[in-house]
């Protein structure tokens, strides 16, 4: 339903960017292109990956919240199966169903909820619950630097995604303004607009900024979305 609904306001936008076109082209042809290549870019490269990075910080924010849970439960409760259904009673997720199936053993439950977190530290998590399981010991202890580097690179990455984003609103609205221009120079001097768009080497120079537009912002999306996964 989310992926639908982004698509659809992508369509919109389009829609919008296309009038746009045409109202600083008056060229039917080109606006049908730009509107064409601004769904491309924004559903493509700038949506999609927008939600990649979302769910790829909501799955580490995620990891973080449940490791120090469920280490937190287990200096309480030292059994790890007792522990697991503490956790999702408390903690309603997506996952609670595999902690409370009493059908799988601890190592499958740790194997299923793979699906769940993704991600490296969660294999380091699975090690140290393993071995706790089989030789004991104290859990705070061993698991303390995971937690840390959890907490680490969880900052590290919401950081980086706020300064990122910030970078992107700016580069916008930098071409905002630019755009403005260009509306400005369309409304107020509607006759010598006019008379200037009807010459093509103009409508080549405007079309020809709106592709720079799209493609700049295709370019910083993609940089923007680079930095973000690699982390």
């Amino acid at each position: 339903m989310k992926k639908k609904n982004n698509k659809i306001s992508c369509y919109l936008a389009s829609l919008l960017f296309m009038a746009l076109s045409y109202y600083l082209l008056n060229n039917l042809i080109f606006a049908l292109i730009n509107g064409l290549c601004f769904f491309l870019v924004m559903y493509k490269y700038i949506t999609l990956s927008f939600i990649k990075v979302n769910e790829k910080l909501d799955t580490y924010e995620e990891f973080t919240h449940f490791a120090n849970s469920l280490i937190m439960q287990l200096s309480v409760t030292p059994n790890l199966n007792e522990s697991f259904n503490e956790v999702a009673k408390i903690h309603k997720r997506d996952y609670s169903d595999i902690l409370l199936d009493d059908s799988l053993t601890v190592s499958e439950k740790l194997e299923s909820l793979e699906n769940n977190f993704p991600i490296p530290l969660y294999h380091i998590l699975k090690h140290i619950l393993l071995l706790y399981v089989e030789q004991g010991g104290n859990i705070l202890d061993m698991s303390q630097e995971l937690l840390n580097k959890a907490d680490l690179e969880l900052s590290n990455m919401q950081e980086i995604y706020s300064l990122n984003k910030q970078k992107w609103m700016e580069s916008v609205i930098m071409w905002g303004f630019a755009m403005i221009g260009f509306f400005y120079l369309r409304s107020s001097l509607i006759s010598y607009y006019i008379t200037l768009i009807q010459r093509r080497s103009f409508m080549l120079c405007v079309e020809i900024f709106l592709l720079v537009f799209l493609v700049t912002l295709k370019i910083v999306s993609q940089k923007y979305i680079r930095e973000q996964v690699d982390l």
